[in-house]
């Protein structure tokens, strides 16, 4: 499984989200700005692989080309 982020995206402020289907997601216009500013990082991950990142930094998965199905947990702390 591949994951991308947007390397240093968490900087840009705050992007709007909206609705493509029944699930909401970024600006992709404004992603696209943001990706072809800074670039995308491909992360190569295999089962039991973690990865922490600050949870504002834009992110997804590349989707499987051999149609294999992946489970993921996601875990956010926000502290003040």
């Amino acid at each position: 499984m591949v994951f991308q982020i947007i390397p240093k995206s968490h900087k840009v402020g705050r992007i709007e989200h909206v609705r493509v289907g029944d699930q909401a997601g970024a600006d992709t216009e404004r992603v696209a700005h943001i990706e072809k500013a800074l670039g995308l990082y491909h992360v190569e991950m295999k089962a039991g692989d973690g990865l922490f990142f600050h949870s504002n930094i834009l992110h997804r998965y590349q989707k499987s080309l051999l149609g294999e199905w992946k489970r993921e947990t996601m875990d956010t702390h926000s502290y003040r």
